[in-house]
């Protein structure tokens, strides 16, 4: 599962870099976060994939945003079996 965010570029974010602003609007995300998120190709302007965290947006860009949601679990239990190899 994903959650996709969508943004239009106002006058306050003109010339920001993609990974700042995404920061900057979803703040619960870290800034090296999206820029990996953007370099795997999870973020598009005006319909095109942007691949590089430095591009400067521009008034009225819209920012679409895809975020993999996280099972929990799923991870806990990949996390259980790494720490449990190798143990006899």
């Amino acid at each position: 599962h994903v959650d996709n965010y969508r943004y239009t570029v106002t006058e306050v974010m003109h010339q920001q870099r993609l990974d700042h602003c995404l920061h900057e609007l979803i703040p619960a995300y870290s800034r090296s976060y999206f820029q990996k998120n953007i370099q795997q190709g999870y973020v598009s302007i005006n319909q095109t994939v942007i691949v590089k965290p430095g591009y400067r947006v521009k008034v009225g860009d819209l920012i679409e945003c895809l975020i993999p949601r996280i099972d929990f679990a799923q991870s806990a239990a990949a996390i259980d079996a790494t720490l449990l190899e190798g143990v006899d």
